[in-house]
């Protein structure tokens, strides 16, 4: 069969954007082996984001100009949400089954004749909460039965029927690459030294809502109460290509915070990780700290 499958966020060839886009990846590769041809299409970061092939049979297509970044991916001219339908309505023509991630297509009316799976990787984001009551799929996927609940309670009230189509697949975790590795070539990257730094991560792209200033407080006390003075976290730096005004202020605000409370020596800002070299993060520190307030999607982490 010919699967499209939506992603609202860019799609690169060696660079995932986070746990969304990750396991929106794994899903293409997956249906993919099982013989199918799949064509993704996905928002065009710039410019310079071309088409890809990803494995044998997997076209990426990033040509739909949503609004990049984040948030507000709809803040974009009539004229653009005009050519985002014709693309998808171009590519659905010839497809026999359409999957949309995150369920944040909220144009129903493009998909109302080709079999349709929508899946929800959150119940915190504007365009999911919207998308899931315009979804006119004929199957929900929920990655938690808190999300699947959170959706029944909300949209399930004014769309009864909606309960009969959700199915909730939990993400899981790929033990073939995510398992304890040899976390040396982490230490000599950041200069750190495990008989003497106490390592933590902080592995969430640079969002108020992941928790970042609850880390610094917890590291705080770490440092200021109970004596732990060789505290390093690790804190990945959004990739360029998705930085925007908001990331900006939030980067400023964090450094401020991080100078008054005399903690700048703690933290570690690096660039963005490709998901081959997660297992050796995971496995260098002693603790991961996922303290925002989107509890039901950090599983995607990992």
């Amino acid at each position: 069969m010919k699967i499209v499958c939506f992603s609202i966020n860019p799609i690169f060839a060696n660079q995932v954007t986070g746990g969304a886009s990750k396991h929106f990846m794994n899903i293409c590769q997956t249906l993919e082996q099982h013989g199918h041809e799949v064509v993704v299409l996905c928002a065009q970061a710039d410019a310079n984001h071309k088409p890809f092939t990803f494995g044998k049979n997997i076209q990426v297509k990033p040509e739909l100009p949503f609004h990049i970044p984040f948030p507000q991916p709809y803040q974009l001219p009539p004229g653009d949400l005009a050519l985002i339908c014709e693309l998808v309505t171009r590519e659905l023509t010839t497809a026999d089954r359409f999957y949309m991630h995150d369920g944040e297509l909220l144009l129903p009316f493009l998909y109302q004749r080709v079999p349709t799976v929508s899946s929800f990787r959150d119940n915190y984001y504007p365009e999911s909460i919207l998308g899931s009551f315009l979804t006119q799929a004929d199957a929900i996927i929920s990655v938690s039965d808190f999300s699947a609940e959170v959706i029944k309670a909300s949209a399930g009230r004014v769309l009864p029927e909606l309960k009969n189509r959700i199915h909730t697949v939990i993400n899981g975790i790929d033990t073939q690459l995510y398992h304890a590795v040899d976390p040396i070539p982490v230490f000599h990257r950041y200069a750190l030294n495990p008989s003497v730094h106490q390592i933590i991560l902080h592995p969430h792209r640079p969002e108020a809502g992941k928790g970042l200033m609850q880390t610094i407080l917890v590291v705080e006390k770490l440092v200021k109460t109970y004596g732990f003075t060789h505290v390093r976290v690790l804190v990945p730096q959004w990739l360029g290509e998705m930085n925007g005004q908001l990331e900006s202020e939030f980067h400023t605000q964090i450094s401020a915070e991080l100078q008054s409370r005399g903690l700048e020596e703690h933290f570690i800002f690096h660039p963005w990780l490709s998901q081959e070299e997660m297992p050796a993060y995971y496995s260098a520190a002693r603790l991961t700290l996922c303290l925002g307030n989107q509890v039901e999607a950090f599983g995607n982490v990992a």
